[in-house]
């Protein structure tokens, strides 16, 4: 609706509800929350935002646009989480200092509202806010209703995959999504955590001991002991950050074990299917050598 038409609109309330008490007392919660949201919105949307600025009347928008972010109107909001969402590409900056706001809304009770307010939080992820965006996205997990914790889990497996400062960052943080919401996690991030590992050479060890205490994750858990179990068992690479484990062999064989529980572990991880990564220009092979193996053969491999 233009500006024009909006004030109209105003003045045709305004006659209507002119020595009328009841299209006065019907109109008041529109005027009282909507009417100077409405021609803010109009101003900001199709205004300041399509002209040329210098920057300083953007800003001015984009702040506008925050503090709608905090009216107890959801409509509102998710109309200002649109706007914020285009205005990220001519002042992702000016967006930036709305970052709390837009987490907070991530937690909101309206499913649409936090849908959107996630994408947002997507988007303005990248090096340098990437640990603070997902210690606060950790912390909804724990808390997220299930129909949103598989959009969550996905948003925040493609931020840590695309702006991990170091690797043993994002397998500390693979660890965390993985316990808290493992099911709803796509087999994809399964593959991606094991081909770090194994292309990290030097983690080895630090990963085998990471994963033996997150004992809920039982698909890489158990590929891990099979493949560094001696690493595991030897305390073998460990770094100044980890704290002492200390595991026997036939402790660790009781994890590998699992498998045979959980026979439907050859459903998710099919043995003739084999995740490689090119580095170095060749190819490193993962294999799942211990699927097929009895238990004392697992354990003759550690």
């Amino acid at each position: 609706m233009s500006l024009g038409l909006q004030i109209r609109f105003l003045k045709l309330l305004r006659v209507l509800g002119d020595g009328d008490a009841d299209a006065s007392d019907f109109m008041n919660d529109i005027l009282a929350q909507n009417a100077g949201n409405a021609v803010l919105y109009e101003c900001v949307a199709t205004t300041i935002m399509a002209i040329e600025d210098n920057g300083g009347l953007r800003v001015l928008a984009i702040n506008i646009l925050g503090r709608f972010l905090s009216n107890r109107d959801n409509n509102i909001r998710y109309v200002a989480l649109n706007m914020l969402v285009r205005a990220i590409s001519v002042d992702s900056q000016a967006v930036q200092r709305h970052r709390a706001t837009i987490l907070e809304c991530v937690k909101d009770a309206d499913a649409s509202l936090r849908k959107r307010a996630l994408e947002l939080v997507y988007v303005l992820a990248n090096e340098s806010n990437v640990q603070i965006l997902t210690k606060e996205l950790t912390d909804d997990l724990v808390v997220s209703d299930l129909e949103f914790r598989g959009d969550l889990c996905a948003k925040m497996c493609s931020m840590v995959e695309k702006f991990s400062p170091n690797k043993i960052w994002f397998i500390d943080q693979m660890l965390k999504v993985l316990s808290e919401a493992g099911n709803y996690v796509k087999d994809e991030v399964w593959h991606s955590l094991i081909v770090v590992i194994t292309n990290a050479l030097n983690l080895h060890g630090y990963s085998v001991r990471s994963l033996y205490k997150a004992e809920t994750l039982v698909r890489v858990v158990v590929w891990c002991i099979g493949e560094y179990g001696d690493l595991l068992v030897n305390n073998t690479g460990v770094l100044d950050i980890e704290d002492p484990v200390t595991v026997s062999e036939s402790a660790a064989v009781d994890v590998v074990d699992i498998y045979k529980i959980l026979k439907a572990f050859k459903l998710l991880w099919n043995p003739q299917n084999v995740v490689r990564a090119s580095k170095n220009s060749h190819d490193c092979a993962v294999p799942f050598p211990f699927l097929d193996q009895s238990p004392e053969s697992s354990k003759s491999n550690l």
